[in-house]
């Protein structure tokens, strides 16, 4: 019998929300560069976050 234990903590690139702000738009949903709505998070500033993958939660 294995005496591992799995521990998980909330992400610390999210907060444990599972979302972060959009890095193309940097959280406002506006592409200066276009004049319109970020392509990347679709306007709404967030996107999944990279490091738990949307989850919220990491392996401590």
């Amino acid at each position: 019998m294995s005496n591992d234990v799995n521990y998980i903590k909330d992400c610390p690139k999210c907060n444990g929300s599972g979302e972060m702000d959009c890095p193309s738009c940097g959280g406002s949903g506006y592409d200066y560069m276009d004049g319109g709505q970020c392509d990347r998070c679709d306007g709404t500033g967030d996107v999944t976050c990279n490091r738990c993958h949307g989850s919220g939660v990491v392996s401590a």
